[in-house]
């Protein structure tokens, strides 16, 4: 008798361990539910979020790697963003300078904005990693490279100054940035 209700007791402390494993599979694949339809609509740092909770109730690797990609991606469109923000304050700042020094100040550092747009990491086969890739095949992109070449040889005394060239350079600037907005996923 007393090893009948040892089985017994046995078997319902297994069963209730089965039963808690079901309902944490299943709270983690809803939370995953749930993170999925936050990317989905574009709410990465939601996504983040609950991917997090997730991983905090059970450990699984498809669900980190799916954090990790959606971080890196955030990560890429916030630098995207930052750079872009930087160089449309630029653009005004250049057009209000009066001095040499602080216009060539200011070109470098447009010059080094641009150099690094295309050179953000982000994950294959984002919409971000796409939209990064093409920005070096955008036309006001290489006619800004070939302005503001110009435009900072002038303005080191290189070759002589020509005062249209800032307004063609802060034109193809306000062009580059307006042309480029981030995708509609990501506003």
């Amino acid at each position: 008798m007393k090893k009948l209700l040892v089985l017994i007791f046995i078997i319902v402390i297994a069963g209730c361990g089965a039963n808690e494993e079901e309902k944490l599979a299943a709270e983690v694949s809803e939370l995953n539910a749930q993170a999925s339809s936050h990317y989905d609509s574009g709410n990465l740092s939601s996504a983040i979020e609950v991917f997090e909770k997730s991983l905090i109730m059970k450990e699984e690797v498809d669900t980190r790697q799916k954090l990790t990609t959606i971080k890196e991606e955030l990560q890429a469109v916030d630098e995207v963003k930052d750079l872009f923000d930087e160089l449309r304050s630029l653009t005004l700042e250049l057009q209000q300078q009066t001095r040499s020094d602080r216009v060539i100040e200011i070109g470098n550092r447009i010059e080094k904005i641009i150099a690094d747009i295309p050179l953000i990491s982000a994950p294959e086969d984002s919409d971000i990693k796409h939209y990064i890739s093409n920005i070096p095949k955008d036309a006001d992109y290489l006619t800004i490279q070939i302005r503001l070449t110009m435009f900072l040889l002038q303005a080191k005394g290189a070759i002589p100054f020509e005062a249209k060239s800032m307004s063609e350079l802060v034109e193809s600037l306000e062009s580059f940035i307006d042309n480029n907005p981030l995708p509609e996923f990501y506003k």
